[in-house]
């Protein structure tokens, strides 16, 4: 049944528009059954397995290798086991209706479900409009929820600003002066740009730093407001004068959808992230770039999880990017990831350091 978070216009109007989803080639399903009924064999699994032995395999860690079955005895993971981490913890990234597309969830019933699981914080973002307006209905009603007793706790709502149709530094000396503010956005080369709205470019024709951007990080740093970069087609060529800039103002920058996934290229090398963590830029890995689903049917999970313990967890922030309808719901997607470093057997410290230190910091909400 539809909800608050459902487009009805937009639905009605393209009623008979259905598509296909984007899945593997047939090619490269057969490909994966070759190759996993050689390693069966050359492994000498059996056909029929007992308990122990497929216990073995699990302690091993080779499950994926056996079938879905063994699964079955994660016995380290159940649900709840992630309840410590999600107090407290922070999602820099999350998709809330009001959208121009369906959500899964709406920003006020995220709002309550987040003040439940006791978060600390959670930042709404749009591709084309500021979402700190939503962002400040969404905390008046959770205040005063807890206000009339019927929330314990309030959630911070926060929404961002986002430089999607202009980089006029103006912007930021008056959103500076709104509530609930949790960061601007650099939104260039994405849905905005050469799809919808102006080509914005960081960069001048000369490849240096565009003077308004400049002027926008500078008035971030003396504001302090939180500097998010622009969406997933950005390398480390692209946000490295961006990092450097952001430094020597005293900016607080976060890489948006920085650590590599299967679908895309390679944003960078280790060194190289290595190197933008010296300068103080924090990376962010994203829940729905590691979980496969169907709409990333090509992702190993094992890439991105395994890139947050090599690059370490002192400037890693991870976040959903969730909200999209075939993702489910935002918060379950949020447990869901933090199960998954569990299970991967990321540090408990290091989980509580990467989903409630790091974006405390990078959101100065302890200052």
């Amino acid at each position: 049944m539809p909800g608050k978070a459902y487009n009805p216009k937009l639905f009605e109007q393209e009623r008979d528009h259905h598509e296909r989803f984007n899945g593997l080639p047939k090619e490269a399903i057969e490909a994966y059954r070759s190759v996993t009924k050689e390693g069966r064999a050359k492994a000498g699994y059996p056909a029929k397995w007992t308990y122990d032995q497929l216990w073995e395999i699990r302690k091993a860690g080779r499950s994926g290798q056996v079938g879905h079955f063994i699964y079955e005895m994660f016995y380290d993971i159940h649900m709840g086991v992630e309840d410590e981490f999600i107090e407290n913890s922070i999602d820099t990234q999350v998709r809330l209706y009001p959208d121009y597309v369906p959500r899964a969830n709406d920003i006020i019933e995220y709002a309550i479900k987040a003040s439940k699981a006791k978060m600390r914080a959670f930042i709404s973002q749009d591709h084309f409009f500021p979402t700190v307006g939503q962002a400040w209905g969404a905390q008046q009603r959770v205040d005063e929820m807890v206000r009339d007793g019927q929330l314990e706790y309030a959630c911070r709502c926060l929404g961002a600003h986002i430089l999607a149709w202009s980089h006029h530094p103006d912007q930021i000396n008056l959103i500076s002066k709104y509530p609930n503010l949790g960061g601007i956005l650099f939104w260039c080369q994405t849905y905005g740009g050469k799809n919808c709205g102006p080509d914005l470019r960081i960069y001048d024709e000369h490849g240096k730093l565009d003077s308004e951007v400049k002027e926008v990080v500078r008035l971030c740093a003396q504001y302090k407001i939180p500097v998010m970069s622009g969406h997933a087609t950005m390398t480390y060529e692209h946000i490295l004068p961006l990092a450097q800039y952001a430094s020597e103002v005293g900016a607080h920058l976060l890489w948006m959808h920085a650590a590599p996934w299967t679908a895309m290229e390679e944003r960078a090398t280790i060194e190289q992230y290595k190197d933008l963590i010296r300068l103080g830029c924090y990376l962010q890995v994203d829940a729905n770039k590691v979980l496969p689903s169907i709409v990333w049917p090509m992702i190993d999970p094992n890439q991105g999880l395994g890139w947050m313990v090599e690059v370490g967890p002192d400037h890693v922030i991870p976040c959903t990017d969730g909200g999209q309808p075939f993702f489910g719901d935002a918060l379950d997607c949020w447990r869901m990831f933090v199960r998954a470093m569990i299970h991967f057997g990321i540090k408990k410290e290091d989980i509580k350091t990467m989903i409630q230190t790091n974006p405390a910091k990078f959101l100065y909400l302890d200052e």
